[in-house]
Formats: C-alpha cells, structure tokens, sequence
C-alpha cells in the first residue's frame, strides 16, 4: 500500500527503500498468484482514489460512499479513514474483480497503482518546499511477479507507466490535510462537530460539495476565481483541490488565490 504521509526515516517492517536501484516486475494472468492481492486486502482509499472510481463507474460520490465504503479510524483518531468494502464471501474479494482481472483497472486506486512501490511523503504543513518522498519495494511472500519480465524498473521509470503523477500530486495535498486533521481542529466537540462533518463532505462526498457551493449561501460569503469555478463545475478533481484550499482557510485562515472571503 502507498503511504501519503511519513513521521520518521524507518523503512516499514519487511521493506527496504529502494532508492537509485532497479527491479524487474510484472504481474498477469499467467502467474500463479494473479489476482492473489485482490482477495482480503486491507485497503484505503484516499480522496482522488474516490473521484477516479466515481467517475469509472458512473456514480455520485454519496451513492458510491454508502455501497462501496465503511469508515475507520486508522492512523490519525480525529478523522475517519474511508475503507473499501470487501465483497461477503470466504476470501473477501474486491468489489471491482472480475474473472478477466480488474474492473475498474484504469482508475484503480493509488494503493493498487503503485504496487510493489509503497510511496512514503514528509512534510510540513503550508511549506511545498518541505516535501520529501522515499520509496520501498515490497516483496510480499505469496506475490511471484517480482524477477518478471524483461525490462529492468526504477521509480522514475515505473511512475510514469502507471500514470501516478496525478494521483502523487494529489496524495500530497491530502496528506497535507491529513496533518492538519491530527491537530483536532474541532474541538472537544470531536466526531460530533459540524466543521468535521463538513471536512469529510469536502474530502470524500465531492457531489454533496459542489452542491453546498451552487445552492447555499457559499457564494455569497466567498468569491471564487473564475478559472476555477468553471473548473469545479466540470470536474471532480478540481472541486477537490478547491475544496482543500478553503478547509485551510475555513479552518486554519490560510489564503487562496482560488477562493476568497467576500
């Protein structure tokens, strides 16, 4: 699994960082553990991982929450981890297998995407500057795709293959949030506040969010950039970048060239 946020420089147990070094991987139906880790995984989904997978099979972010998810607290015990629903049977297989492989393949969520790197993010805070990533490889025991294949990979190279730029730059800005949310902004209100309903409306139910911008009295109170508001009206990921902009300047009074108070 790929880790949007680090603590510390101690490589997780069994991963080593893999650094300038190359690997040979490659998964397909022809090795015998295909599809193996799509059977009982443990697996989060982040923000962008929602937006890919709405937009992949069709539906709101509200109706895809209540049929595909459960919350967790995980790591951070102020704020929800959104958790994919496995399927009800003896292995616990993903929603989104099929007999031929993955359904959803091309909008797979980072996790699955960045497989066999895990990708591990420092940072500060409202400091870009600060930002430094480490990769493992992981080698877990029952996966025989590692040594496949003719070409040799380094993360540079594999990065582009699965077209993880996105999802990386993404993964920042929500692990910038992440940080922030382990503050426990809300008070001794906790998991009954409104400002943290209203963060977890603006994190994961993106549909509900465009929503309370077009059709409250958001627009009243704050004045969006015109770029970006034709942006949010289109697309998903957009309202979501948006949406991190003004929870640090609702929550933590952080300006944005994107949204301002009118």
């Amino acid at each position: 699994m790929s880790k949007n946020q680090q603590t510390g420089k101690t490589a997780p147990t069994g991963r080593e960082p893999i650094g300038e070094r190359t690997f040979r991987f490659r998964c397909d139906p022809e090795v015998d553990c295909f599809n193996r880790c799509c059977r009982n995984p443990d697996l989060e989904l982040y923000p962008y991982d929602i937006v890919r997978l709405c937009g992949k099979l069709g539906l709101s972010s509200s109706d895809f929450l209540e049929q595909y998810t459960y919350n967790s607290i995980r790591s951070n015990p102020h704020f929800p981890s959104i958790m994919l629903k496995m399927t009800d049977n003896n292995t616990r297989t993903c929603p989104f297998l099929e007999e031929q492989g993955c359904l959803v393949y091309k909008d797979r969520p980072d996790a699955c995407r960045m497989f066999p790197l895990e990708r591990a993010v420092s940072l500060k805070p409202f400091n870009k500057e600060s930002i430094e990533e480490i990769y493992y490889l992981q080698k877990l025991p029952y996966c025989k795709g590692h040594g496949r294949g003719g070409s040799e990979w380094t993360t540079t190279t594999w990065i582009s293959a699965q077209a993880l730029s996105e999802y990386n730059r993404m993964g920042e800005l929500w692990a910038e949030m992440s940080l922030l949310f382990r503050r426990n902004p809300w008070g001794p209100d906790g998991t009954e506040s409104k400002n943290l309903r209203m963060a977890y409306m603006v994190c994961f139910d993106l549909d509900r969010f465009r929503k309370f911008i077009t059709e409250s009295s958001f627009l009243k109170r704050y004045q969006i950039d015109e770029t970006w508001m034709k942006k949010i009206l289109k697309s998903n990921a957009s309202l979501l970048e948006l949406g991190f902009d003004w929870l640090k300047y609702f929550m933590f009074n952080v300006s944005s060239e994107k949204i301002r108070p009118l």
